[in-house]
């Protein structure tokens, strides 16, 4: 298995969690703040109002480490808890955060889990690469890479980008024949393969590296995580989480 790593960033709650120091210094007091997007499953995501995958026993298992307490608190746009990192709203962020603009604005963990931008289409279309998108509506997930790859390809082909908020409705309408084809996560692909056959995989655009989102002033916190990251993937709980939620999945 490709060296993956994780990221957990320490810090507090949204009301008793950060308590500013100076302009730029954090001090952790046993309660961390983490954004979550929970509409991409395996990732993260919500099942009988309990947050559930990947990126939610990595964290559990970092904050114990940290000897800190998670709070997961889920937003509806997958930008959103980006905003909130950039505002020190919260601690860190999870989730869907392929996108790797604005560095700036935010400072990236390292990368703990590779996958791929991947073209999907209905089962029953004939369409079996990217050049047979030229003129089709496709979906992406509106503020994330795929929808900046798609702003990308729009420089040297034609199609219809079709902007959603919410993962679940875009492949419905993938489903439905509402669009032609969607760009989309590997992994969520893979997922998606267990619940149904409608769909099927065209291409492979480009990798891309998740990691977590911290606010740029947050050095000291990127720090610890790098540090707990590389612990994690020396003891095997890295790879205990890994296979418990991709051990059937085709690897990356």
């Amino acid at each position: 298995m490709k060296s993956l790593y994780i990221i957990l960033i320490t810090l507090l709650s949204p009301f008793s969690s950060i308590i500013d120091i100076g302009t730029d210094d954090y001090e952790i007091t046993g309660v961390l703040t983490v954004g979550v997007y929970p509409n991409l499953p395996p990732y993260t995501y919500e099942e009988n109002g309990e947050l559930k995958g990947f990126e939610i026993d990595l964290l559990t298992e970092i904050s114990k480490r940290m000897k800190v307490s998670p709070e997961f608190i889920p937003y509806n746009y997958n930008n959103e808890p980006y905003n909130a990192v950039k505002n020190r709203d919260i601690d860190c962020a999870i989730s869907s955060n392929f996108l790797s603009a604005h560095k700036n604005e935010i400072k990236y963990s390292r990368a703990y889990l590779s996958t791929y931008e991947v073209i999907l289409c209905s089962k029953n279309s004939k369409y079996y690469r990217l050049e047979d998108m030229k003129g089709k509506k496709i979906g992406v997930l509106k503020f994330s890479s795929s929808e900046e790859k798609g702003k990308y390809l729009l420089r040297s082909m034609n199609f219809i980008p079709v902007s959603y908020d919410n993962n679940e409705i875009m492949i419905e309408d993938l489903i439905s024949g509402n669009i032609d084809a969607v760009i989309t996560d590997k992994r969520y692909f893979n997922h998606l393969q267990e619940e149904t056959d409608s769909i099927r995989f065209v291409q492979e655009l480009d990798i891309k590296y998740i990691s977590i989102a911290v606010n740029p002033k947050n050095q000291e916190l990127v720090g610890k995580i790098d540090k707990i990251l590389l612990e994690m993937e020396k003891d095997g709980t890295y790879a205990k989480i890994y296979e418990k939620w991709f051990s059937n999945a085709k690897s990356l």
